[in-house]
Protein backbone atom coordinates (compact mmCIF):
# COMPACT_ATOMS: atom_id res chain seq x y z
CA UNK A 1 0.00 0.00 0.00
CA UNK A 2 1.31 3.48 -0.84
CA UNK A 3 0.27 7.04 -0.06
CA UNK A 4 0.85 9.59 -2.84
CA UNK A 5 0.79 13.32 -2.25
CA UNK A 6 2.39 16.39 -3.74
CA UNK A 7 4.23 19.19 -2.00
CA UNK A 8 5.07 21.87 -4.53
CA UNK A 9 6.38 19.99 -7.55
CA UNK A 10 7.96 17.10 -5.65
CA UNK A 11 6.21 13.75 -5.58
CA UNK A 12 6.52 11.78 -2.34
CA UNK A 13 5.76 8.10 -1.91
CA UNK A 14 5.41 6.50 1.52
CA UNK A 15 5.24 2.70 1.42
CA UNK A 16 3.65 0.59 4.15
CA UNK A 17 3.79 -3.14 4.72
CA UNK A 18 0.95 -4.94 6.51
CA UNK A 19 3.32 -7.81 7.37
CA UNK A 20 5.97 -5.65 9.07
CA UNK A 21 5.50 -4.88 12.77
CA UNK A 22 5.86 -1.28 13.91
CA UNK A 23 8.32 -0.80 16.78
CA UNK A 24 6.85 0.27 20.11
CA UNK A 25 6.66 4.07 20.71
CA UNK A 26 7.02 4.82 17.00
CA UNK A 27 4.67 7.21 15.22
CA UNK A 28 2.18 5.26 13.11
CA UNK A 29 -0.20 7.98 11.94
CA UNK A 30 0.68 10.92 9.70
CA UNK A 31 -1.70 13.83 9.14
CA UNK A 32 -1.32 14.94 5.52
CA UNK A 33 -4.85 16.24 4.96
CA UNK A 34 -3.60 19.83 5.11
CA UNK A 35 -1.64 19.22 1.88
CA UNK A 36 -4.90 18.62 0.03
CA UNK A 37 -6.36 21.92 1.26
CA UNK A 38 -3.12 23.77 0.62
CA UNK A 39 -3.17 22.59 -3.00
CA UNK A 40 -6.77 23.82 -3.43
CA UNK A 41 -5.89 27.22 -1.91
CA UNK A 42 -2.93 27.51 -4.29
CA UNK A 43 -4.93 26.55 -7.38
CA UNK A 44 -7.73 28.99 -6.53
CA UNK A 45 -5.18 31.74 -5.83
CA UNK A 46 -6.88 32.53 -2.52
CA UNK A 47 -3.88 34.44 -1.21
CA UNK A 48 -4.13 36.98 -4.05
CA UNK A 49 -7.91 37.22 -3.64
CA UNK A 50 -7.55 37.82 0.11
CA UNK A 51 -4.87 40.46 -0.46
CA UNK A 52 -7.07 42.27 -3.01
CA UNK A 53 -10.07 42.18 -0.65
CA UNK A 54 -7.92 43.35 2.24
CA UNK A 55 -6.65 46.33 0.21
CA UNK A 56 -10.21 47.33 -0.81
CA UNK A 57 -11.77 47.00 2.66
CA UNK A 58 -8.89 48.41 4.74
CA UNK A 59 -8.83 45.47 7.18
CA UNK A 60 -6.13 45.26 9.84
CA UNK A 61 -5.69 41.48 9.95
CA UNK A 62 -4.56 38.90 7.42
CA UNK A 63 -7.66 37.43 5.73
CA UNK A 64 -5.58 34.56 4.33
CA UNK A 65 -4.91 33.30 7.87
CA UNK A 66 -8.63 32.64 8.46
CA UNK A 67 -8.96 29.54 6.23
CA UNK A 68 -5.35 28.42 6.75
Amino acid sequence: MSIFYYFGQEKMIKKFSAAKLTPKNKQRVFNVSYLFLQEIFTQLELKKTCQDTQAKTNTHYDLYEIPA
